[in-house]
């Protein structure tokens, strides 16, 4: 199985997960509330382990930073007071700064203004 497959299968294990636990939250009553508490601590805990197993590093990881940027730049023309977008872009630029090895101040000055444009909208 290719590394994508297995990342794929990864993630569609962990959203499956989560939907599970949505489900949980909005369809358990039991008599005693701790019951649910205790499930959904325990349901959530597997998520998250699945979340975890996700395999990360990738080859191209700055080219896929880049692309963020530019979707979250794009989402922006659409709309400038779209907060959401905004925030978007500020953690582009942020994941973008760290990516290039933290020494591209330009990218950490335009993460900071999208954030606060983000908190203005």
């Amino acid at each position: 199985m290719s590394s994508r497959a297995v990342e794929d299968d990864a993630l569609a294990k962990a959203a499956r997960a989560i939907e599970a636990l949505y489900l949980l939250r909005d369809t358990y009553f039991p008599a005693d509330p701790d019951d649910k508490i205790s499930r959904l601590n325990i349901d959530s805990d597997l998520a998250l382990n699945l979340l975890d197993s996700i395999p990360l590093g990738t080859d191209n990881e700055a080219e896929l930073v880049d692309e963020s940027i530019q979707h979250a730049k794009e989402a922006i023309t659409l709309d400038v007071k779209d907060g959401n977008s905004l925030y978007n872009l500020g953690n582009a630029c942020l994941r973008s700064f760290f990516v290039t090895g933290a020494w591209e101040h330009s990218k950490l000055l335009q993460s900071l203004k999208a954030y606060q444009n983000a908190a203005s909208a």
